[in-house]
């Protein structure tokens, strides 16, 4: 049984399992390992754990892999008989983490 925890950064939250690699909206973090300590529910296999609002013991260690920009996102205006059209696109950043332990 893997353990999972959710947590709150940056004003959302977030479901974490051990050891997966994920991409989050970018927060302010060096590159290295961290802990995170807003965290709301720790679960494992049947057994949860629910903080009001956060748990006091419970941390999450991730490691910082990489700040970088995230997947094109594009859109289009267009009205017809008008010729007029507008492709407008942007990158968002995002901070690439892997969690190490849930505790």
């Amino acid at each position: 049984m893997s353990k999972t925890a959710v947590i709150e950064l940056n004003g959302r939250q977030f479901s974490l399992v051990e050891g997966q690699s994920y991409r989050l909206p970018k927060f302010i973090a060096e590159v290295g390992k961290m802990k995170l300590d807003k965290v709301l529910s720790v679960s494992e296999g049947d057994k949860v754990e629910f903080g009001k609002p956060y748990l006091d013991k419970a941390t999450v260690e991730v490691e910082v892999l990489a700040q970088e920009l995230g997947k094109k996102v594009v859109s289009r205006v267009y009205k017809a008989k008008s010729r007029y059209r507008r492709t407008r696109g942007k990158r968002n950043n995002v901070t690439l983490i892997k969690v190490v332990s849930i505790k």
